[in-house]
């Protein structure tokens, strides 16, 4: 059942008895429920289904963005994105409500996305205070000293 669980581990054999009992609390967590959106035409961004499908706390839901908008996103734990480029506007402003709210966001961009790019999509998601995402290091960084 989920929820926080007690037990005790007990070792039957040991050279002093007085520490064989070691008590335990452990969470289960309850099933969530993760939306995945994945464009047409991007089969090679299937690998987030490939890693989370049979998770067992997972119920795993694979959509089209374009059939995003007859779901409500609330009803989800996480929602994850293989990519935000081709993602219709209005779609993208609920994503950010969705966010705002305490929704998770998966996001495993492409490699080839610039960080530029990478630094909109979080501001746009507001999940970036920065404009400059990776940060840069600083010419005092760059230069430390050896030893």
């Amino acid at each position: 059942a989920p929820g926080w669980q007690a037990g005790e581990l007990v070792l039957e054999e040991g050279g002093l008895a007085y520490d064989n009992r070691y008590p335990l609390s452990m969470e289960i967590a309850a099933r969530r429920r993760l939306l995945h959106l994945l464009p047409d035409g991007l089969p090679q961004a299937d690998y987030l289904r490939l890693a989370l499908e049979g998770a067992p706390q997972l119920d795993f839901e694979a959509v089209p963005p374009s059939r995003a908008p007859a779901l409500r996103l609330e009803d989800f734990s996480a929602i994850a994105l293989p990519t935000y480029k081709s993602l219709p506007q209005g779609l993208r402003a609920r994503l950010r409500a969705f966010v705002t709210q305490g929704g998770g966001l998966v996001w495993a961009p492409a490699l080839s996305l610039t960080p530029e790019d990478a630094s909109a999509f979080l501001q746009e998601m507001g999940l970036a205070r920065s404009a400059a995402w990776p940060p840069r290091p600083t010419p005092a960084v760059a230069r430390r000293a050896r030893p």
